[in-house]
């Protein structure tokens, strides 16, 4: 089973990128961070397959924040 953290603000915006998700990979475990902060927490000890992020978010990018 694939995992995937999706970072992602939107809960509309997440449910449809996880409806993609699962059409393309099958099972998955997804988790989804509605920032970076929590994106940060979330992969504390955690290992993902696959990290998505919506590039504009309410206080910074994930991929500023990881620079």
């Amino acid at each position: 089973m694939t995992r995937i953290l999706l970072i992602e603000d939107n809960a509309d915006h997440a449910e449809l990128i996880e409806r993609s998700l699962k059409k393309g990979f099958g099972p998955i475990r997804l988790q989804v961070a509605a920032s970076a902060e929590e994106a940060y927490q979330t992969l504390d000890g955690k290992k993902f397959d696959l990290i998505l992020s919506d590039y504009y978010l309410p206080t910074s990018t994930f991929a500023s924040s990881t620079e």
